[in-house]
């Protein structure tokens, strides 16, 4: 490990946030914060000109829209279980240094506090779930 993923550990476990009491084993994720219900999920097939859940991810891909977030974080879970198969397509920063094809440079340079993150193009941001709607609207991508 080199040493700015050292300190970037240090940084994130004891620098404040939501990261202070980051566990050493991954989380179970725990009940979605944003319920996907059947009619929710069918709602969703009317986003972005009725192209549903793929159509908003690949909208968001293509907008630029970055999704910063830690392996044993349960809102993170649960906002890629709302994107289900097609969450491939969204651009995911994982940000603990032990998480897979971490780049916790990136998210310490965004000054990602908290999980997850969403960050647009035009540098807003929206922390917390999601749901389809609001990342769609946000993006532009209605």
């Amino acid at each position: 490990m080199n040493l700015i993923k050292i300190l970037l550990s240090v940084l994130f476990l004891f620098g404040g946030g939501q990261m202070v009491n980051a566990p050493t084993t991954p989380v179970a994720a725990e009940k979605p914060a944003v319920a996907v219900s059947k009619v929710e999920a069918a709602a969703a097939k009317d986003v972005v000109t009725g192209g549903g859940v793929a159509a908003v991810a690949q909208c968001l891909q293509q907008k630029g829209a970055k999704l910063y977030g830690a392996y044993w974080c349960p809102h993170c879970a649960d906002q890629k279980k709302i994107f289900g198969e097609d969450i491939n397509y969204i651009n995911y920063i994982e940000c603990d240094p032990r998480g897979e094809n971490a780049q916790p440079e990136e998210c310490a340079a965004q000054k990602i506090t908290s999980f997850p993150t969403w960050v647009f193009a035009d540098g807003e941001r929206l922390i917390g779930t999601r749901n389809l709607d609001e990342l769609a609207e946000k993006a532009g991508c209605n």
